[in-house]
């Protein structure tokens, strides 16, 4: 894996746990009698998904709204783990205006770093010294990693994430259960390569009524590859951009 790509995940692993992201996959396509044969339309507005009941439910809806519900909300803060249970790296997020600062650990596919984001810019530290990753940088890793804010900024935006979102893509809804001291809904999806090459992979995800992702994990053969745990939320965090020497 490229450097690009290794900060990518990283960035990824910071979005993951609140917007339900699809950085890392696309979601089983199900089917449902309780859902139309026809695509989805693009939804503006919040449809309470959730509270319909039944067995699946439309990632459209759901990706909308937990956009929005990240709109209203000042900043989190998360864990992430890799196999085993082994940290990986801590995130920290504003979501207006839009900043983000992710440390890595020495196990981190990108090893014992510090990743900013902030006014539109991405700033990288690894060794003590910064650099910015620029459009127009000659490195191609960091003209990709430059883009990292825009990515973000989609992410964060109800009607282009739903929008965005695989109209036929479906989440199995597995339940309640408590974390944090809230309820929470645990809802999935598998990713299974038709022609068998690479492993069955399960997406879950431990949302909450007013549509916060408390948690998420990545299975694969049933065993825990990948998690994040959301550790403050509604709560401003002090992100300051790097000084850099010229």
């Amino acid at each position: 894996m490229d450097t690009a790509k290794k900060i990518y995940a990283a960035g990824c692993a910071a979005l993951l746990c609140l917007s339900l992201s699809s950085c890392a996959h696309r979601a089983h396509k199900g089917q449902d009698t309780d859902l139309s044969a026809h695509a989805p339309a693009v939804p503006d507005k919040c449809t309470d998904p959730l509270s319909r009941g039944g067995k699946r439910i439309g990632a459209r809806e759901i990706s909308f709204c937990l956009a929005e519900s990240l709109g209203k909300i000042k900043g989190w803060t998360q864990e992430d783990y890799g196999p085993g249970g082994k940290p990986v790296s801590k995130a920290a997020v504003n979501v207006r205006p839009l900043a983000v600062k992710i440390d890595t650990k020495a196990n981190a596919p990108l090893p014992n770093a510090e990743i900013i984001l902030i006014e539109g810019k991405t700033f990288i530290r690894q060794n003590g010294t910064w650099k910015e990753a620029g459009a127009d940088s000659a490195d191609k890793n960091y003209a990709l990693i430059s883009r990292m804010p825009r990515y973000f900024e989609t992410m964060l935006n109800p009607k282009l994430r739903a929008a965005g979102t695989d109209p036929q893509q479906t989440y199995s809804i597995e339940g309640k259960t408590t974390l944090l001291g809230r309820e929470v809904t645990k809802i999935s999806a598998e990713n299974r390569d038709p022609q068998g090459r690479i492993p069955v992979r399960t997406f879950r995800f431990y949302v909450t009524k007013d549509y916060l992702t408390l948690k998420s994990e990545i299975l694969q053969d049933g065993k825990i590859i990948s998690s994040s745990v959301v550790t403050a939320v509604d709560r401003y965090q002090q992100i300051r951009r790097p000084k850099i020497s010229k």
